[in-house]
């Protein structure tokens, strides 16, 4: 299965962005559980590394890098 990545540091407003493969919108914002699930989370003594979330509408995993 392919897990597409996207870099926070690229996204501009509040930090929504579209499923790279069905175009759902992906809100930090939204925290009802319909349109996403956080999967997992990497992080070492630095602080917050990755989160993988799975898109509800598709089953798409996406990989969120870039935190600051």
């Amino acid at each position: 299965m392919k897990i597409f990545e996207i870099d926070l540091r690229y996204l501009e407003g509040s930090g929504d962005f579209h499923c790279p493969k069905c175009g759902q919108l992906i809100s930090p914002e939204e925290n009802s559980n319909e349109t996403y699930k956080i999967i997992d989370i990497k992080a070492d003594k630095q602080g917050l590394k990755s989160i993988y979330l799975k898109c509800l509408n598709c089953n798409s995993e996406i990989k969120l890098v870039g935190f600051r």
